[in-house]
């Protein structure tokens, strides 16, 4: 099933960009792409932000949605996440040309209320099988 999601009620999800940025970002081949559009003569870029949250919710955590009721909820869980296989965001620096870990903040996810998915629910209970069956996965050797 391919991952369907919809950012209409996200009002941080994309971010302005000159048409030199959006260009120069079209032109170079990224494995994962961000999600552009024009329109007006404007250019758009959705930020790195909400295109991670909405990997992590709809694939991830099990809570396909992003709300005001549950951001707390998508936050801890994305901390245990993050605690457990590393960070799910970097920033890259230019000049020492090192991948620098970013981890997710509160912050960032309530800034990012409003991210829906087609990504499936599971419970604590059902989530931490999940978690366990993917750390014992990874170590093989046990």
């Amino acid at each position: 099933m391919a991952l369907v999601w919809n950012v209409k009620e996200n009002e941080n999800a994309y971010r302005e960009v000159s048409k030199e940025e959006y260009t120069d970002y079209l032109s170079n081949r990224n494995i994962v792409e961000l999600p552009t559009h024009e329109d007006d003569g404007k250019y758009y870029m959705m930020t790195r932000e909400c295109f991670t949250l909405i990997w992590l919710c709809g694939i991830t955590i099990g809570v396909p949605n992003l709300t005001n009721e549950n951001f707390e909820k998508v936050y801890n869980r994305i901390n245990i996440h993050e605690k457990l296989f590393g960070c799910s965001l970097h920033n890259y620096n230019s000049k020492t040309q090192i991948r620098e870990n970013a981890p997710i903040t509160l912050e960032i996810v309530k800034r990012n209320i409003g991210i829906s998915t087609n990504g499936i629910y599971m419970s604590v209970d059902v989530w931490k099988k999940h978690l366990l069956k993917r750390i014992v996965d990874d170590t093989k050797n046990y």
